[in-house]
């Protein structure tokens, strides 16, 4: 389910951030080896966070998958399933 403004403050459910946390903890990784892995500082990796993956760039999507080990099969089931 796509939001169609940044102001929308009904629940979204996310269900790639979920994957992405999820590998973060299982591997124990911290928010700034996430921002490393992907290039950002930890500042900006907050403020996406803070945001639904629908506004995120895919590269960086792609970096964070990668760097956690997510395989393309997991990512596309994630999304699949939808939210």
């Amino acid at each position: 389910m796509r939001r169609e403004g940044s102001d929308l403050k009904t629940y979204s459910p996310d269900p790639v951030k979920a994957l992405i946390l999820e590998r973060k903890n299982v591997l124990k990784k911290t928010n700034r080896d996430l921002a490393k892995m992907i290039k950002v500082s930890p500042r900006t990796l907050f403020r996406m966070m803070e945001q639904h993956t629908d506004d995120w760039r895919l590269r960086d999507i792609r970096k964070l998958c990668w760097a956690l080990g997510v395989t393309k099969e997991q990512f596309i089931s994630v999304i699949s399933k939808g939210g």
